[in-house]
This record gives structure tokens, sequence and C-alpha cells, in this order.
């Protein structure tokens, strides 16, 4: 029935395509498709492979379409992993841990963000300064098992074009796409034993400030249907390889940073233009089309509920509603939720000063906006800014000691015997990134010389290596 209705809805033979229009009709008709139909009713775990079929291999241009500047062509997106059945171990959840499912044993993912392809430069930061095979060997050494590597959907156009790259020390990136970059980064991380969670940070490059929504409004490209074809097309094409988890949107907003006026993410506000769970839900389900394995990683909205106390907000901190609307995939045991709690530095952060770190008031906070989840086994979450604070070490050692499973109070960990406490993901890597206000990471701004004021207390949250 679904393919006879496409067939009726729109000819996709090729020799019908206007090579000067900006619209794939094969993208432009799925996309149509997908808004128009419940898929609340078609994506059941025991379809998987009929709508595997039905959306068929990652989707291509049909013929040239790129005649200016704001081309829609889309570069390639072939699959990278491995054609028989993947050697690498997948999760899932149970209560309020990451199990492994072939083990059953509890995991906790001890990772690291990786900015870049979310920038204008379209590529992993520091490969003006290194090989990219030795940051992640480095990386690995140093104790990570995981690596977050945050990407825009403008990356994926035929026009964005990789810069800020020492070719003479990675020559094997040449001429390469943004896209066919990623390949790489991702095969040589899982040759060395690393995992990949793909954190989508914005649509368009450098504006994740900016962007409020998970599409951009009135935009005639970056749609909602565009937010989830995109993640269609990296789940099919890296579903047998380390990639573990799609991070749907990092950091939420309710509000532009600085305060201009816009719309706002919400959740179970029953408004369908800015309800960011029922688009995580759509987007969480369709990915689990192209590859079931993966984990979906949903974060949490601005935490609004503190009024003018700046010192407690944070993009992506309040996941307060979930207790009353959780995110629900037809594929169970797949939802992981995400917080960004960040340790900065200035007026706004004034509750990374306080000693002891954390309070009793921001544990309090914590567990009424987001930890209640995991203190009542509920589902697990993974804190994606451990850290950046350099003039505090005690302050990021008692955060370690919090995330270690010291929920309650300093002295009595709440962890059962069985249990992993909370997965983490240090921020960052580089000492800045390119639209952030991030001042810290492992690498000094050489890109060589690690902070150990930043990775001595991080190395008690440290976890094994993820199979």
């Amino acid at each position: 029935h679904i393919v006879a209705f496409m067939n009726n809805k729109l000819d996709i033979s090729t020799d019908k395509v206007n090579p000067n229009s900006k619209e794939n009709p094969v993208v432009t008709g799925i996309s149509w498709f997908i808004d128009a139909i419940d898929t609340t009713k078609l994506i059941e775990p025991n379809r998987f492979a009929t709508l595997q079929t039905l959306f068929g291999p990652p989707l291509t241009p049909q013929a040239p379409m790129e005649q200016n500047s704001n081309s829609w062509n889309k570069v390639q997106l072939a699959p990278i992993g491995h054609t028989e059945k993947s050697a690498f171990h997948y999760y899932e959840t149970a209560g309020n841990q990451i199990v492994d499912s072939l083990t059953r044993s509890s995991v906790r993912i001890g990772a690291v963000n990786w900015f870049g392809f979310d920038s204008s430069s379209f590529i992993a930061e520091g490969l003006m300064a290194r090989n990219y095979h030795s940051i992640l060997e480095q990386t690995r050494s140093l104790g990570f098992n995981t690596v977050r590597i945050l990407w825009c959907n403008e990356m994926l156009l035929s026009r964005s074009q990789v810069t800020g790259v020492d070719f003479s020390l990675n020559p094997d990136l040449r001429a390469l796409t943004p896209l066919q970059c990623l390949d790489r980064i991702v095969q040589y991380a899982g040759s060395i034993g690393l995992r990949i969670i793909l954190a989508r940070r914005s649509a368009q490059a450098g504006q994740a400030d900016k962007e409020t929504l998970w599409y951009i409004p009135g935009d005639e490209y970056y749609t909602s249907q565009r937010f989830v074809m995109d993640w269609m097309a990296m789940a099919k094409r890296y579903e047998n390889s380390c990639v573990m988890a799609a991070d749907l949107w990092d950091e939420p907003k309710t509000k532009a940073v600085g305060g201009e006026q816009s719309i706002g993410s919400s959740w179970a506000a029953e408004r369908d233009f800015s309800d960011w769970n029922q688009a995580a839900e759509g987007a969480g389900n369709a990915i689990l089309t192209a590859s079931e394995q993966w984990l979906v990683v949903v974060q949490g909205i601005w935490d609004t509920a503190v009024g003018a106390d700046r010192r407690f907000k944070s993009h992506g901190s309040d996941l307060s509603a979930v207790v009353r609307r959780p995110v629900a995939l037809l594929a169970p045991h797949k939802v992981v939720y995400a917080v960004k709690e960040c340790l900065c530095e200035g007026s706004e952060c004034q509750h990374s000063h306080v000693s002891p770190f954390p309070s009793d008031s921001l544990r309090e906070r914590w567990y009424s906006h987001w930890s209640y989840l995991v203190t009542d086994h509920i589902a697990p979450v993974i804190v994606t800014t451990l850290g950046p604070i350099r003039s505090d070490e005690e302050a990021l050692a008692g955060w370690v000691h919090y995330l270690n499973g010291y929920y309650h109070n300093a002295t009595i960990n709440a962890l059962h015997y069985d249990e992993q406490p909370l997965s983490w993901a240090s921020w960052s890597l580089s000492t800045q990134s390119t639209d952030t206000h991030s001042s810290s990471g492992i690498f000094e701004s050489n890109w060589n010389t690690v902070d150990m004021s930043l990775m001595s207390p991080i190395r008690e949250a440290m976890a094994p290596r993820l199979l």
C-alpha cells in the first residue's frame, strides 16, 4: 500500500528530472510523504526491513542541480560500514543503565567532544596542527572510550568545502568532501577501539547559538523534514560502523543566545511547531528504520524554571517534563536522555565557584530537572559537557565525584552493586571552539600539550573500552 501510494503521488523516473530544478523529486517526494503520514502506525520494530526496502539506498541527486551558491545538491551518502554483520557490539537501555545488547552488562560512556564539522571549516578541529590518526590515538591513550563528533546539516551540501587542514599532515583527506573526511575519521576510530556518537549541532554552520528550533522557520531547505531525512541518511551510511548513537540535537534552546526574540523549543506544550519531544520521537523512529542498533540520545530544553536567576540556566538541562511525557520510540529500550550542565566561568555561572561543589541546592535542582531519571531508575542520562573550567580544579573534582554516583551527598554512593554511574562527555578536545564560548580543552592551543589540570580530575571518571 505504501509503495502504491508513492507511485501514484510522484513520478521518480530519471528521464523526467528537470536538471535546472533546485528540488530533487525523490528527496522532495519522500519528505512530503513522511510529513503526510502518521509514522507511529508504520514504524514498528518488526517492519524495519520493509521500511528500509521502501526508502532504499541513501539519497543521491538524479541529475546535476547545482546552479548557484545556494544549491541544494547533496553529496552522495553511500554506506561505509561492513557489508556483513557488524563486528561492533551495540547497546540498549535497561532502567537507568546502558547495557551491551550481547553481554547484557552495564556500560559507561566516557567521551570527549570534537568540534569542527559544525563550523564553516566543515572539518574536525586541530588538523592544521596534527594528523587525525595521532589525535584519535592520543584520545584513546588518555582513557576516553568514545568521541562525540558534532556536525551540521550544511556539511552535507555539495557546495560545502573543507578548509583548515594541513594536507601535508593529512594527505589522505586532500580533495575529499566533508562527509568523506568524516568517513575516514569514523573508520580509523573504529579500527583502534573507539566508539562514536554523532551529535547534530545546527542546521547551518556556526549558527548553533541562533537556531532555537531543529528547523529554520520560513526556510525552504532547512525544514523539519530535512532534519529527519538527513538523520536517516547518516544512520544508513554508518549503520555498521563504530557509530553507536545519534544525539539528535545539541543544546535545544527556548530562545537565541543574546536574548533575540525567536520561537523557542518546548516540551509537551502541545505545539507541533515547537515541541522538541514530538520531533525527537519522529526523528528517532525514522533513524531506527535505517540503523536499528543505534541509541537515540535526546537532550532536554533550556532550563527556564528559575526565572531571572541565570546562574542556574543552561541550554539542554531541563528534562523535568519527561516524567509526564517521555520520548516513546516504537523500538523499546533505545532512548538515552542528555543534559548540558556546564561548569563555566563568569557572573552567569557563579554556582561553579561554591565550596563544596555541588551545593545542596544545586543537587536539589539537578534532581528536579534531570537526575531523578537516574536516581529513580527511570532512564539513563549522559552529561554532554563535563567541564570546561580551568581556574577551579576543586569544582571539577566535585563534579566528577557527583557523576561517579554521589548524587545525594558527598559521602554516600547511591549506586547499586551492578550499576554503572552517569555517562559523560568532556568539553572538549579543543582549547577554543569556533561557535561556542568554550575556553578550555584537553589539548592546549598547540594541539600537542595535554592540560593536566583538566585531565587529572576527569581520569577519576574514565570507563573501560566499549566493544
